[in-house]
């Protein structure tokens, strides 16, 4: 796992391990990185404090394959995926430094994954194919609230905007956004299809400032990766 820095353009290292490391995510305060590594053999969850010397310690792992996705704003809380029950891939919860809170948070048949907070931490996006494919599902954190589905031609990854009031998500070549202040009090959500890639849309991020996406090709695709800069998201 590396490090790159925007102003000057270098690279630094952070993890030696000869195992896979994946998924890395920032806290809030910048201070963390989680991430997932097999170097115990099966995926476990990590972290990397950055205000100290660098070291990492074990978060959670199992028996079974654990993959982290992302850190509450207050970062108390921490979403993962894990097939702990069995065959089916669910959604859960634990407090970061309490690995025997870690329970599920959305469990269906099927695959959920990819869980993401909302700036205000109150809601949770994530990608679930209990409807037979891949879609963007929200569900308030409190876990009494419902979930409603976003997405509507399939989709495999969501970002929030820094206000919270926006969702960004990809669906093969294409990038879309829902107005949650207004599409969530309506019946059924209906996206804006903002571009289209050249490519398939294979991972992208929103900047904390809100004014660009980067777009990543597909790694199948040997051809150079098309990045958009400074795209700004159209007022109203």
């Amino acid at each position: 796992m590396w490090l790159y820095g925007l102003a000057r353009g270098t690279s630094s290292r952070l993890t030696v391990d000869r195992a896979e490391e994946r998924s890395p995510v920032w806290s809030t305060d910048g201070n963390t990185i989680v991430f997932a590594s097999d170097r115990d053999r099966l995926p476990d969850v990590f972290r990397i404090d950055l205000d100290g010397a660098g070291e990492w310690s074990l978060v959670y792992g199992t028996d079974q394959l654990e993959f982290n996705s992302d850190l509450s704003p207050d970062g108390r809380q921490m979403l993962f995926t894990t097939n702990i029950d069995g065959g089916n891939w669910d959604l859960w919860v634990m407090e970061i430094d309490a690995p025997e809170t870690a329970r599920p948070f959305v469990n269906h048949p099927g695959y959920q994954s990819d869980g993401r907070f909302s700036p205000d931490g109150q809601l949770v996006a994530y990608v679930s194919d209990q409807t037979g494919r891949g879609e963007i599902w929200i569900k308030p954190f409190a876990e009494a609230g419902r979930s409603v589905q976003v997405s509507t031609e399939g989709a495999f990854e969501a970002r929030w905007a820094p206000d919270g009031r926006t969702l960004y998500y990809a669906s093969k070549n294409k990038m879309f956004s829902v107005d949650l202040e207004r599409e969530l009090a309506a019946a059924h959500p209906q996206p804006e299809l903002l571009f289209e890639a050249l490519h398939p849309i294979s991972d992208f991020a929103v900047a904390p400032d809100g004014r660009f996406l980067v777009v990543l090709r597909d790694n199948s695709i040997v051809e150079p990766a098309h990045v958009i800069v400074n795209w700004t998201p159209p007022e109203g």
